[in-house]
């Protein structure tokens, strides 16, 4: 059965923040460039860090980690890499639809054609359908 949309859950600064501490990466608040800090700092060859920090933080802390997780996947080089990262952030996905459904939304890129979007994004659109409906 179909879940409902939940209410809209961004990422938080206070949560960007801890992030950052907790992966000892920088983040300036205000500096206006931070905007897209979640998928500038995002590394593929650390997403091992991701997934283990993901397990012990808030919900707010896995929005942020979900949009780093994301692009770390996007961002792997071979296909094997690709696959193995999806299969893990879909387990995470699969545990939490709600928590990560606006996440996921956006990098649906819904309306657009899929070869103009990002390498994950046809996984994501076949996992919101099984869990939401279609956007009309």
């Amino acid at each position: 059965m179909l879940q409902d949309l939940p209410p809209q859950r961004w990422e938080t600064t206070a949560a960007l923040q801890q992030v950052a501490s907790k992966l000892g990466l920088p983040y300036n608040e205000n500096d206006e460039a931070m905007q897209d800090w979640s998928w500038e700092v995002a590394s593929p060859d650390r997403l091992p860090d991701y997934l283990q920090l993901y397990t012990s933080s808030s919900d707010d802390e896995r929005v942020v980690l979900m949009e780093i997780m994301l692009q770390a996947t996007t961002d792997q080089e071979e296909p094997a890499a690709f696959e193995r990262a999806w299969h893990h952030v879909k387990e995470l996905l699969d545990q939490n639809p709600t928590l990560h459904a606006w996440s996921v939304y956006y990098w649906c890129y819904w309306g657009a054609r899929v070869e103009d979007c990002f390498e994950v994004t046809p996984y994501l659109r076949t996992w919101w359908a099984a869990h939401f409906a279609l956007p009309v």
